[in-house]
């Protein structure tokens, strides 16, 4: 059974890329089908384009539950693409920030490094 993957960019998409990469190999049990995002410009949504992955875009508003539920509307629009919604658990999530300072300098200075 394939996976079909929902994926949320706020900027480049780089990790969307992968995604798009990794889901179109043999045997990769999923397949990205829509690309979201808060922000028009969000150069994610042109990778989506180019690999044609439809996208959807609901502008960051001031009121947070009200843009939450136009975002979770939204995605509940790619049933129609094949997508189930799941709810996930992140426990882990809290750690985000702090390993993001830890490997963000450290891969900046293996790019510096080349």
């Amino acid at each position: 059974m394939v996976c079909r993957v929902v994926v949320l960019v706020s900027g480049t998409g780089t990790l969307l890329q992968s995604l798009l990469e990794s889901g179109a190999e043999p045997g990769a049990g999923f397949q990205v089908v829509a690309v979201g995002s808060e922000r028009a410009d969000a150069f994610g949504l042109e990778r989506a384009e180019r690999a044609g992955v439809p996208s959807f875009v609901v502008p960051m508003l001031a009121d947070r539950a009200e843009w939450d539920r136009r975002l979770t509307a939204a995605v509940a629009q790619c049933r129609a693409l094949g997508a189930e919604i799941v709810d996930v658990d992140l426990p882990h999530s809290k750690y985000g920030i702090a390993c993001y300072y830890i490997l963000a300098p450290a891969e900046a200075s293996a790019n510096l490094a080349r």
